[in-house]
């Protein structure tokens, strides 16, 4: 879950998992974008035993320098890595952050 409110997001997925007959807690999701502690402890704590959380922790794990400026000078800014291909064949990268879409 790369995009929007992990949460609601995490919902949506184990509901379409439900409806097709699949075991969400047999899932693996994948919360990433802009997560910090608090938040990968609550997801952690909403999730487990509902799916198999785990967690890509980027931004803010090297460059949480939020609150030291007053001019939040500091601020971490978008910056994304992504695959272009996969076994020779293209992937395209689907967000609801437009400046992390690809492909």
């Amino acid at each position: 879950i790369d995009s929007g409110d992990p949460a609601p997001a995490a919902e949506i997925a184990i509901n379409w998992w439900k409806t097709r007959g699949e075991d969400p807690t047999k899932k693996r999701v994948i919360f990433s974008d802009g997560l910090d502690v608090d938040k990968i402890i609550e997801l952690q704590n909403q999730f487990n035993g509902r799916v198999l959380p785990s967690f890509g922790w980027g931004t803010l794990m090297t460059n949480d320098f939020r609150g030291l400026t007053p001019n939040d000078s500091l601020a971490p800014f978008s910056i994304v890595c992504k695959a272009i291909s996969a076994n020779g064949n293209p992937t395209v990268k689907l967000s609801d952050n437009p400046n992390k879409a690809m492909g």
